[in-house]
């Protein structure tokens, strides 16, 4: 999951994308995606869960990773 800054207000894009491998990619205009989570909660809430835990998950990564530097063993 990628661009999902354009589900923030006023944020702009920090980070480029890559594929590594053969990718096949959605792409979701952000601001008809966010009236559309804002008419359907529902959607919006699944949106929003599905989107912190892949922000989530790759906190942890990086805190994992920057032990690992500093030399902590995780």
């Amino acid at each position: 999951m990628f661009g999902w800054s354009a589900l923030l207000d006023d944020h702009d894009t920090l980070f480029q994308v890559r594929a590594r491998e053969r990718t096949t990619a959605l792409r979701l205009d952000g601001a008809a995606l966010m009236k559309a989570c804002r008419e359907d909660t529902l959607l919006g809430t699944e949106v929003l869960q599905r989107a912190l835990e892949v922000v989530a998950g790759r906190v942890r990564a990086t805190e994992v990773r920057f032990a690992e530097m500093c030399g902590v063993r995780v």
